[in-house]
């Protein structure tokens, strides 16, 4: 008889402590439900095989290379409707120009300061992809990019860290009018700038004892206007950058800076078919206080692309690009630079060759929209120089092919 009152009154504690365990359960679910209802959070993942008939593109490609992997998570928190916390890790695997190791892609406060009918205005603070072009901030989601590579004229893979994002505080603004949309972001901040990649490109292709930084900060524009909900786009980004050089011990370069000042003009049309993009990009860049192997000069590069996306099926499209870039406005074919090799090889730096200092592009693409999640993209590039390719990947340029193919599979997956 004791054994039983025993076991009915563990029975019922039991079942009081579950009762309270539910109790709290639910009352914690439904403090949460609405909060939980403000998070959203996406993937991607992206996975590409490269095939050169010449030159190194992200890995040993003339072998076939599986050495292009993007993967992202990112989420986003609004707790209340004027306020929005972003961020995304990502992981990007490509040659010898990233290791995939997970990186802070962007993560910042968004602040709502109006918003109405005709129109809102905000504020961002925090590590923000940069709104250049058409493509920067979204250059990474293969979903949202119109070729498994993108123009490298104006996206290049080689400088991306200089441009892809900044620790800055952003304004941005949109006006709706009777004649079309607005769209700014003006912007103030320090980009990253501590790449080798970036090193070499600005640095004579050389990994030096010293270092880039960014110790003055630099801005960035953009203007876009809509007409017809973006039937037709035309937008304009300046970006003024200052990248400084200190010396390490033993290089034959002082400290001094460069002065980086990017101008890209774009225009698009789209229909229910066709997409018909182009950009044109002028960049001025200064040297200042580099010694006389880097001359205090202002340089001038251009390049441009001409692209055209037909959606000829619900789930098909094809895309055809010429792109083309010139490291040198004045001397388009490089020859000029080329000619003083001798004087720089005689200082221990590596030969420059014409082919280095431009690229032309003729690009083929296919692409299926398998589901709302998959897709898959073939392409085909024939290049003409190799202003793109990685220094780091080719270190030897008197090594490098003016004229190569380059071939390109990739499936990608988004949630």
């Amino acid at each position: 008889m004791g054994g039983c009152m025993s076991y009915a009154l563990i029975n019922s504690k039991t079942v009081v402590r579950l009762s309270i365990a539910l109790c709290l359960l639910f009352a914690v679910q439904s403090l949460l439900a609405e909060p939980l209802k403000r998070f959203q959070w996406h993937g991607f993942f992206n996975q590409a095989l490269i095939k050169t008939s010449a030159n190194h593109f992200f890995g040993p490609s003339d072998n076939f290379s599986a050495e292009f992997t993007e993967m992202g998570l990112n989420g986003s928190f609004k707790p209340t409707p004027d306020w929005q916390f972003s961020g995304q890790v990502l992981s990007r695997r490509a040659g010898a120009l990233n290791d995939g190791s997970p990186q802070l892609d962007y993560g910042f406060v968004d602040y709502r300061l109006s918003s109405d009918m005709d129109g809102l205005w905000g504020v961002r603070l925090g590590r923000v992809k940069n709104p250049m072009g058409f493509y920067n901030e979204t250059r990474d989601v293969a979903h949202t990019r119109p070729s498994i590579l993108l123009p490298q004229s104006t996206y290049l893979d080689r400088s991306r860290d200089m441009y892809l994002s900044t620790d800055a505080v952003y304004l941005y603004g949109e006006e709706r009018t009777d004649y079309g949309d607005y769209t700014l972001n003006v912007g103030v901040g320090y980009p990253r700038a501590d790449s080798i990649e970036l090193e070499r490109v600005l640095m004579l292709n050389k990994d030096w004892a010293g270092h880039l930084q960014a110790e003055i900060p630099s801005y960035l524009g953009r203007l876009i206007y809509d007409w017809q909900e973006g039937r037709v786009r035309v937008g304009l980004t300046w970006v003024k950058a200052q990248i400084d050089f200190k010396t390490g011990a033993g290089d034959l370069i002082p400290s001094g800076s460069i002065c980086i000042e990017p101008r890209i003009f774009s225009l698009q049309y789209n229909s229910e078919f066709w997409s018909l993009t182009a950009e044109y990009t002028e960049q001025k860049t200064v040297t200042e206080g580099l010694g006389f192997l880097i001359a205090d000069e202002a340089r001038f590069s251009e390049s441009y692309y001409m692209q055209a996306q037909y959606r000829f099926a619900p789930k098909w499209e094809w895309v055809l690009r010429y792109d083309v870039q010139y490291f040198g406005r004045d001397d388009k074919t490089g020859k000029k630079l080329a000619s003083s090799s001798p004087i720089l090889q005689s200082f221990g730096l590596p030969a420059v060759v014409a082919h280095s200092r431009f690229s032309k592009d003729s690009t083929i693409g296919l692409r299926w929209n398998v589901a709302p999640q998959w897709m898959l993209q073939a392409e085909y590039h024939r290049v003409n120089g190799t202003s793109w390719l990685a220094l780091t990947e080719n270190p030897d340029p008197l090594a490098t092919k003016p004229f190569w193919d380059l071939y390109t599979l990739a499936v990608s997956y988004r949630f």
